[in-house]
């Protein structure tokens, strides 16, 4: 049976879209997410993401779900139009800001090591 190194390192991930919920909520902007969803057939079941798991307002018992499952670090992506709704540096939402920094907060306090997943959008990459 094979193992796993000493040094392995388990960890759990999410993406915002699909956990967070709370998509028109204290200043959210529209991501590319809300408008491909609304395209016919593009989501197979037109299921809406406007509830997910609720993690936006469930992050801290989620974060002791990930505590319990002993896991000591947690890959997140950040919804930037919770940060930035217009897309605009001018525009900077401090409900995003406190969400996510009250969510990195909690994992610290509770040893969990965040990591963010940083996303390129590549020129040329019109296939949505």
């Amino acid at each position: 049976m094979a193992s796993f190194p000493e040094d392995f390192i388990w960890a759990t991930a999410t993406a915002s879209y699909q956990v967070e919920g709370a998509i028109d909520k204290d200043g959210r902007g529209l991501s590319i997410w809300d408008v491909i969803r609304k395209q016919p057939g593009r989501i197979a079941d037109n299921s809406p993401p406007t509830l997910s798991c609720d993690h936006y307002y469930h992050y801290k018992e989620d974060v002791q779900l990930i505590k319990y499952l002993k896991v000591t670090h947690y890959r997140l992506s950040i919804c930037w139009t919770r940060i930035l709704p217009t897309g605009l540096i001018d525009n900077i939402n401090e409900k995003g800001i406190e969400f996510y920094r009250n969510l990195l907060e909690e994992l610290t306090k509770n040893d969990i090591v965040p990591i963010n997943n940083e996303i390129a959008i590549i020129e040329g990459s019109n296939d949505i």
